[in-house]
This record gives structure tokens, sequence and C-alpha cells, in this order.
């Protein structure tokens, strides 16, 4: 490997402020570039940038043909990822791509294909794994504190269902994936989705219908474009190959909370409970019974990491993929995982308009 690796990022919103922090302070690489068609986001990122050599480009080819980064990061909006991943492996690089990772699964293929027929490697950007909440949840399921696992579930933040789905939901299926299976051995074999919707009328007991699917930024206007979605009240419930079950549920609820989605670990013996509150808090329960005395949870100490932008997690992504790139080994969160996240997010709908429990892979791959 290179003794200084060339990045580039682009898409300089949110996250792409982020992982150019991110990457600007590793040692042996060196932020060359970012692109973005936004003239207020290009002029931030010079003020900040410039001075360290970093050039500027509207556009990511632009950028790609003038910089040939050895890591491309992509930031944009989930319906440029798949345009922008293509164009970076064709020029050879590897790339992170932000989640999630497309809005459709026939675009996953093609980056998964892509990066396969490619030397370059190409990862997805949960990074939730790398928080200390995480990492001492799966220390103590590894040691047996909840006994065996058999059932995970995870819930959301309360925003516009579909728009938590594609944002959130994400983060949370892959979390169950990575406690329930590693992403290596099992992997989920069915989903049966349930999708309610309020639009047409009061009682909350009505089927979503294909014909009220809009654009997600319609639902959200604050939000970012992910694609369409439908439905106020969505369920996923999922099997897996070696007896776990799982649940995701997400709600449009009056009030949202910016920080409250959470993942729960049931055992045989107790539980786990981690919280978003900024990187992660873990709350453990001796017991898998609720009673009078063990009602409440216990905080497990060292896990929570105020760190409101993910600096921490970001980075320790970044030292994995590098890592990975050094020593040829599949990234943390490889595309193939990135891939099936979707299809356990987009298998809701899925499932929900066919009436039945549909098998995984899914044989729908335009959605």
């Amino acid at each position: 490997m290179k003794e200084s690796l060339r990045v580039a990022v682009t898409g300089y919103g949110r996250m792409g402020e982020i992982h150019a922090e991110v990457w600007s302070s590793i040692p042996g690489v060196r932020l060359v570039a970012i692109a973005d068609p936004d003239p207020l986001r290009w002029r931030a990122a010079f003020e900040r940038y410039a001075k360290s050599g970093c050039r500027f480009f509207a556009l990511g080819e632009d950028m790609l043909k003038a910089e040939q980064p050895d890591i491309v990061v992509v930031a944009t909006q989930a319906p440029d990822h798949c345009r922008n991943v293509l164009a970076a492996i064709e020029h050879g690089c590897h790339v992170i791509c932000e989640k999630p990772m497309a809005p459709t699964l026939e675009e996953a293929d093609a980056m998964v294909d892509a990066a396969r027929r490619s030397p370059s490697f190409l990862a997805v950007h949960h990074q939730t794994i790398f928080t200390d909440a995480v990492t001492r949840a799966r220390e103590m399921l590894r040691s047996g504190e909840i006994g065996k696992l058999y059932y995970i579930e995870g819930w959301c933040k309360g925003r516009p269902a579909p728009y938590d789905l594609m944002e959130v939901g994400g983060h949370i299926l892959h979390l169950i994936l990575y406690f329930a299976v590693g992403l290596r051995h099992y992997v989920p074999i069915e989903v049966f989705g349930d999708v309610r919707d309020m639009s047409r009328g009061r009682a909350p007991w009505y089927d979503a219908l294909p014909g009220s699917a809009r654009p997600i930024d319609e639902l959200y206007p604050q939000g970012r474009p992910c694609g369409i979605g439908v439905g106020d009240y969505l369920f996923g419930y999922y099997k897996f190959k070696d007896g776990i079950r799982a649940a995701l549920r997400l709600a449009t609820l009056g009030s949202e909370s910016h920080e409250f989605m959470a993942v729960e670990l049931h055992g045989t013996k107790g539980r786990l409970r981690i919280h978003q509150t900024q990187t992660g808090r873990l709350f453990f329960k001796p017991t898998p019974h609720d009673t009078l005395d063990t009602m409440a949870w216990q905080e497990v100490v060292g896990t929570w990491n105020p760190d409101p932008k993910w600096i921490v997690p970001t980075r320790r992504f970044a030292e994995d993929f590098l890592d990975a790139i050094r020593i040829k080994r599949e990234p943390a969160v490889p595309e193939a995982a990135g891939r099936l996240v979707l299809e356990m997010t987009l298998g809701i709908y899925s499932s929900h308009f066919a009436g039945k429990p549909l098998s995984i892979p899914l044989e729908d791959r335009k959605y």
C-alpha cells in the first residue's frame, strides 16, 4: 500500500463534513479533494481545507479525472449514490458509500456487481457498530451474561415512518444483523411486512396502498431525499436461519426525538438495550422477565460517549477500511452487508404489498 493514500469526498452536507474532518486527521492519508455542486457548501469546504492543499470541484466526475484519488467517500444524497460509486470504482478507487446504500435493490445490485468485478473495496457506512455501547453489548452477549439470544427488537424516532425507515431503520437492521449473525454465518431467510396508513381516515388500521406512495422528501421536507415510501406505522418481522427472530417498528408520532432510537436484545437470562443518546448508552436487565423488583434498567458504566457528530465511530470505521485495504481483507461493512440491510428495509414494503411473508433474497429487485 502507498505510504500516503489520497482521499476525496463527494458531497459536503452534514455527513460529508464529518468524513472530511475525520480523513483530514488520520496519519498516512491526505484529503486531496472535495466535490459538491452547492455554492454555499463549496465555499464552506474551501474556507476550511484550502490551506492544506485540498482542491474543490462542483462535480464528482471532474474530481475523479483531475485528482485520481485512492479512496472516495460518497456522501451525496441516496439517489446519487449509485452513479457516484460506479464512477469511482471505474476510476480504480476504493469506496465508502453513505447509507442508505441506494433507493432500490436494482441499484445496490449494480454497485455490488461492479465492486466484485474490480480490485476495489466497497463499504457501506453503518458506523454504529464502532460505538462503545455496541462494542460492550457484543462482549456481554458473547460472555453469556444474558444467556442465549433469541429475539431482537428495534424502533425509531417518531418522524414520518418512511423517512425513519430509510434513514434510521438501516442502522437498526444492521445492528440486528451484527448481533444475530455477525454477517458471516447465518442470514435472514424471511421478512414479513405490515404497513398501516392514516391518510385515508383517522383509524390507524388501514392497509397502505401502492398508489399512496410518495417521494420521502415530500413526506418530511426537512429531511433528505432517499427514495419513495408510504405509511404511518411500519412493522417488519424477520426469521433467521439459526432460529433467532427480530422485529423493527416505526411510527409517525406527534413529536419526534432526535436522539431516541433503540435496539433491545432478549436473552434467556437477561436483556440489553442500546439507546442512541449521542453515540449510544447501554442498559442491562439481569433477568429475562419484568417483575416489580426488576422493572428498572442498570446503565452499563463507560458506554456513553458525548459525540454528537459521531466523529469517533466514523474514524474507527475509516481506520478499519484502511486496514482492510492494507492486508486485503473484507471491511467491517462490505457491500454485501449494505445490500442485505437494504433488502431487509425494502422487504417490509414488498411483503406488505404481496400480502404474505417473502423469502430473502427478494425476487423483485426494482421495488
